[in-house]
């Protein structure tokens, strides 16, 4: 399991250039679009070896839905490009746990916890938490093998025990979460 020293919180992800000098439009994921700043240097979650591994924002200014940001490391409307589609992230340890609210917390720090039924038993371990649009989806690699996804909800996740390391599963009645196979549904051959 990672530690909070050693993950990293996506804070943004880089869009398309704007104009020719460099500026690219910034998605920011922070409560305040304009204190992306504030985290500079912001890390570069992965990307080309020739880009840089960090980027300072040099200037940031709202622009509809998104910010124009300048990074003091890019110059040209090419090393834009070459950003598009990056996710800028901070380490987690940057933030400090008593600022957040009750029941506040970041999905970065779900990964790694173990997976629980609601009977107690082990499923498994979060390995991943993606968002295709239509909320979180937790993926979980199960301890049987394979991976089971869950989308990421009250009725499904019915309890987060974060600072113990685990949280407890309830998933719908047509996905197997015993934890030694594939998720099987209703009418499947076998059942």
């Amino acid at each position: 399991m990672k530690t909070s020293s050693d993950r990293h919180v996506t804070i943004a992800r880089i869009g398309a250039p704007h104009g020719v000098r460099g500026e690219v439009r910034v998605q920011p994921f922070t409560a305040d679009p304009m204190a992306l700043a504030d985290y500079s240097p912001l890390i570069i979650a992965s990307g080309e070896p020739k880009l840089p591994k960090s980027l300072t924002v040099k200037s940031a200014r709202p622009a509809k839905t998104v910010l124009v940001v300048r990074f003091a490391e890019v110059t040209t409307r090419e090393m834009a490009e070459a950003l598009k589609g990056a996710e800028l992230t901070i380490p987690r340890n940057r933030f400090n746990d008593e600022d957040l609210e009750e029941g506040e917390f970041f999905i970065s720090d779900l990964i790694g916890l173990e997976v629980r039924n609601t009977d107690g038993r082990e499923v498994g371990q979060i390995v991943g938490v993606d968002d295709h649009g239509a909320g979180d989806v937790l993926a979980i690699q199960r301890t049987g093998g394979g991976t089971l996804l869950l989308a990421f909800t009250l009725a499904n996740v019915p309890r987060l025990a974060i600072s113990e390391g685990h949280i407890t599963i309830s998933p719908p009645e047509e996905v197997d979460a015993s934890g030694d196979g594939a998720p099987k549904r209703k009418g499947d051959v076998g059942q």
